[in-house]
């Protein structure tokens, strides 16, 4: 089929870009983007000159975009969240990922943000510590066993061990949130689950 026909495949079923294995006028064999028919690659390095050219513009020209049309961006991305949450959680996380590897210097100016915040919201800290712990004794029940609580502290004793092995920070998560905005879970040992500190950040309180 020809590149015209199988653009007009993808625009009749909604797709945002479609492929054709035929290099375009520079020679990139990349998807083509289906409004327009134009290589991806070649408007990525279009972006990229542009940025280069005036950084500042071009931010406040996305600001502006975002701003005004927020509402059907959000809602685009909830679609392409719900048809494949583990696939997006997992692009989000190897983003975040590169991200980080390729700058240390903000990661480091980050960190050290919210070591001052931290440092000087002393109060706002020790209220959220005492909220959870007051939701996590109110959500554990009475009838546990004490091979149940063992099986907690084991847990916990294994997001412990991981993080000094691999050196990054591990986090207990409960998988149906002690606080969740529409479900709340208990504090057992089968709605537990040791992930990266990364992954429970981005989860919050929501249950996935």
């Amino acid at each position: 089929m020809s590149a015209k026909g199988l653009r007009y495949q993808a625009m009749l079923a909604g797709e945002p870009k479609y492929w054709t294995g035929i290099p375009c006028k520079n020679g990139h064999i990349e998807f083509r983007a289906t409004r327009s028919g134009s290589c991806l690659e070649c408007r990525r390095k279009c972006d990229r000159k542009r940025y280069a050219a005036d950084p500042q513009g071009e931010i406040a020209r996305k600001q502006a975009h975002y701003a005004k049309n927020a509402d059907a961006i959000r809602q685009k991305r909830r679609e392409k969240y719900a048809e494949n949450p583990d696939k997006e959680r997992l692009v989000a996380r190897e983003r975040s990922a590169e991200w980080r590897a390729a700058n240390p210097d903000k990661v480091k100016a980050q960190q050290s943000l919210k070591s001052a915040y931290k440092k000087a919201n002393r109060h706002k800290g020790a209220a959220l510590l005492a909220k959870r712990r007051a939701a996590k004794k109110q959500r554990t029940p009475s009838w546990l066993t004490e091979d149940h609580l063992w099986m907690i502290e084991e847990v916990y004793e294994i997001a412990e061990v991981r993080s000094k092995v691999t050196g990054i920070s591990w986090h207990v998560d409960h998988i149906c949130p002690l606080q969740g905005k529409n479900v709340s879970g208990l504090h057992v040992p089968w709605n537990l689950q040791v992930i990266t500190a990364a992954e429970n950040i981005a989860k919050g309180n929501r249950f996935l």
